[in-house]
């Protein structure tokens, strides 16, 4: 695929559902983007990015909630239950510095309540079986998960270029 057609592919494939229909000698290929949330990925699964984490369950006999013994001081909680608390105990090497903490605090909330990015990108093509009819089958895909910034278009711009590459590599693009 050349170049000027990759970046045609990314001017038009930039929210969720959008499509692209490639010409090809043997028939049109329609690209679609997917961006789901990835059910498989939490900031727990990346400890020296975005800190630990820990439940803690109330004191039974006082009825309040106890850091529990893997936090220092530094530790929040970021999520409340009736019964239960989350507490985030940020990597040591934020904690010295304001800014970045607060910084990363907003992240890691924002990815506890809205999750990481699943970012596909699909292949379909309109086949006509024995009998003449017309079928769209996906033909074949390839996806990315854990993204956390799928909203900003720059980096959604070099994921996608990423899956184009991998479905070329696969011989599903020409």
């Amino acid at each position: 695929m050349d170049q000027h057609t990759r970046n045609l592919i990314c001017a038009a494939l930039v929210h969720d559902a959008d499509t692209y229909e490639l010409e090809t000698p043997h028939g049109v290929l329609t690209l679609t983007l997917r961006i789901d949330v990835d059910p498989d990925t939490t900031p727990a699964d990346y400890p020296d990015v975005y800190g630990t984490f820990h439940y803690a369950l109330n004191n039974a006999d006082t009825g309040r909630d106890q850091r529990p013994a893997e936090c220092d001081g530094a530790a929040r909680k970021i999520w409340t239950s009736r019964s239960y608390w989350m507490w985030w105990q940020p990597p040591a090497d934020v904690v010295k510095m304001p800014d970045a903490l607060r910084s990363l605090a907003t992240t890691v909330r924002e990815l506890w309540e809205t999750g990481f990015a699943l970012v596909a990108v699909t292949v379909d093509e309109t086949i006509t079986d024995r009998l003449g009819h017309e079928h769209t089958v996906c033909t074949g895909s390839a996806s990315l998960g854990a993204v956390e910034g799928a909203d900003d278009a720059g980096y959604l711009a070099d994921i996608v270029v990423g899956l184009l590459d991998e479905l070329e590599g696969t011989g599903v693009l020409p």
